[in-house]
């Protein structure tokens, strides 16, 4: 028997055990079916919601059951509990932009009037140009559940990182660069770097993926997402500087780097920002591309050829 879930209350999706537990996804689903442990009858708790067809279940529940059975492979299972409850129906970019309010101003922020949150935000955006919109239509529970990463983390990159680990950026997930990948493009780029000016030169991000820019902008002097008026896209962007600490603008006079990943776009689209690319360059600018051997290598026909 299931009974409805309420807005507030925590659950945990079996992805998000096994996240908390440290074990794959598989051992959660054994552990269900195995109520005896060291030969004590200890049943897994019963999920209390199907919604879409994804089974929740009651988070301190879990963690008591977790605590009780000793299994899994987290010590700190209830410190970290709350990291992987995040509450349904609240956006990834409304968690990162509370958490960027939460680290530039260190405030906790889950019990402030929605009066006192604006005047936060008013005072370190108040152009807009990042996070005040997000912020203006932010939910009690995203502020509650960002207090609750911020708290269970070494700090604002790692509460980054386990918000974009979390239920709530697995709904939108994409592929990513391995690591070894986005080292080789740091390579690349901080040579590059180092032949137009030794003293530092800006990186400018193009398109592409978050995550890269902004490994490869840890080696330079600042990171630049233009546009007078930023896309949504470039505002998730410079959100995601500012928690990481890396100094960041919208434009710059000096030469730069401009780095564009074109990977997941199709062969018309890729050729199309490439071309974007290489037209908005300086004369000193130099601009690292990274995209599929089969737009940018391989032998291609007809009009995309040309383009090419």
């Amino acid at each position: 028997v299931m009974v409805a879930v309420t807005g507030s209350e925590a659950t945990l999706t079996l992805r998000d055990i096994a996240a908390l537990a440290g074990v794959q996804r598989a051992v959660v689903s054994a552990w269900r079916t195995r109520p005896t442990v060291r030969g004590r009858s200890l049943p897994f708790p019963a999920p209390i919601d199907d919604t879409g067809g994804i089974l929740r279940f009651r988070r301190d529940e879990i963690v008591e059951w977790l605590r009780g059975t000793g299994r899994g492979n987290n010590p700190d299972i209830h410190l970290d509990a709350p990291v992987w409850s995040a509450p349904d129906g609240v956006s990834l970019e409304e968690l990162v932009a509370l958490l960027c309010l939460r680290s530039v101003t260190g405030e906790e922020i889950g019990e402030l009037g929605h009066d006192e949150l604006m005047d936060l935000a008013e005072e370190i955006d108040p152009d807009d140009r990042f996070l005040l919109r997000e912020v203006r239509t932010a939910t009690r529970a995203g502020m509650r559940h960002v207090d609750d990463v911020f708290e269970a983390s070494r700090g604002p990159g790692e509460a980054l990182d386990l918000l974009e680990r979390g239920r709530t950026a697995r709904e939108h997930a994409t592929r990513e660069l391995a690591d070894a990948a986005l080292e080789l493009v740091r390579t690349v780029a901080t040579a590059c770097a180092r032949e137009l000016a030794p003293a530092g030169v800006p990186l400018v991000h193009t398109g592409g993926s978050h995550r890269l820019s902004l490994a490869v902008a840890a080696d330079f002097a600042e990171l630049i997402v233009p546009g007078s008026e930023p896309s949504d896209d470039n505002r998730a962007l410079l959100r995601r500087a500012m928690i990481r600490d890396i100094e960041a603008d919208t434009e710059t006079a000096l030469p730069g780097v401009h780095l564009c990943s074109v990977l997941g776009s199709d062969t018309s689209s890729a050729l199309d920002d490439i071309d974007r690319v290489i037209l908005g360059l300086d004369r000193l600018d130099v601009a690292v591309i990274l995209g599929p051997a089969s737009v940018l290598c391989d032998e291609l026909r007809g009009e995309a050829e040309r383009n090419r």
